[in-house]
Formats: C-alpha cells, sequence, structure tokens
C-alpha cells in the first residue's frame, strides 16, 4: 500500500531566502541556446535556478520524513517574482528527469499583486502585465501590495515501500 504525504516546508519568502543563499547558475542543456533568444535563454537560467531549488528543497522535506518519490510539489509565485509560467514548468520537467521523481509534478499557484489608492481602494482596471503609477479615478498616488511571493507551499510523495526480509 502506497501512501501519500503532504507538507509544507518553511514559511513565507522561504524559496527566496533559500535561493538567494544559494547562488549557482545551471544550464539548459536539453535546449539548443540557437533555438532560443539571448533574452528567454536569460529567463530560462533563471527558472532553472529556482526549479533546482525547489527540487532540493522538496526532496529534503520528503527524505526528512522518510519519504518515497516526489508526487506533486506546489509552490506559490508572485506577480512581481519574475518567473515565466512555461519556463519554470519546463525547467522543473529537465530537473526531475532522469531521477526516481521523474513523474512528479510542479503545481503552480499565481498570486496577484494589487494596487491600492488611499481614497479609491483596491484599483484593478490595468492590463495584465503592467503597473500605474496614478490612480485613474483622483490621479493620486498608488501603492502595490503583494505579488512578490515565491515560496514552496506543499510537497507530497509516496512513501516508501518496506523491504521484506526473507
Amino acid at each position: 500500500m502506497i501512501r501519500t504525504h503532504h507538507f509544507a516546508p518553511g514559511g513565507p519568502g522561504h524559496l527566496h531566502q533559500a535561493f538567494r543563499a544559494r547562488t549557482r547558475r545551471y544550464s539548459p542543456h536539453a535546449i539548443s541556446r540557437a533555438a532560443l533568444s539571448r533574452e528567454r535563454v536569460r529567463h530560462l537560467m533563471h527558472e532553472m535556478g529556482l526549479a533546482a531549488e525547489v527540487y532540493r528543497i522538496a526532496r529534503e522535506a520528503a527524505d526528512s520524513r522518510g519519504g518515497g518519490s516526489l508526487e506533486s510539489v506546489t509552490i506559490v509565485v508572485g506577480d512581481l517574482a519574475a518567473v515565466e509560467p512555461d519556463l519554470i514548468d519546463f525547467a522543473w520537467q529537465a530537473m526531475v528527469a532522469g531521477t526516481g521523481d521523474s513523474e512528479a509534478r510542479l503545481v503552480v499557484e499565481w498570486s496577484p499583486a494589487r494596487q491600492l489608492c488611499a481614497e479609491c481602494g483596491e484599483i484593478a482596471e490595468r492590463a495584465a502585465g503592467s503597473w500605474l503609477r496614478l490612480c485613474p479615478r483622483c490621479s493620486g498616488p498608488l501603492a502595490v501590495r503583494g505579488g512578490d511571493e515565491l515560496d514552496v507551499r506543499r510537497v507530497s510523495f509516496s512513501e516508501r515501500p518496506v523491504a521484506l526480509e526473507g
């Protein structure tokens, strides 16, 4: 019988802190640099480092609890975290390929940033990826709240099968 365990490592900012503490560069061997623009390669390098750190955190969490292979890892990514959805998924797949965790899924929960006006409250009327400096209603300055999350929220792994002695 295989049981699944869930574990939520760290707290808010856990991945940011861990990633900043480990400044390694990873090369995307599985993709031709000629096939990507220089900008996409730079973003992929960033996502490869993030995927490596997420994998390290998840593997460490599972191993410390006697777990087996990873089933899924859920991360929370804010609008302002500079993470591209397709690239983090590609980087995750490259990171777990050829390991005992090759079937593990990366689940990304997006956390929006909100723009707030002291007079008008939350301002929703903006194009995706754009930021306003002044309130379109009253011309007051806007503040940005949230959206900077980059955390490992949940790690799901299977229990290691017990070897029978005989």
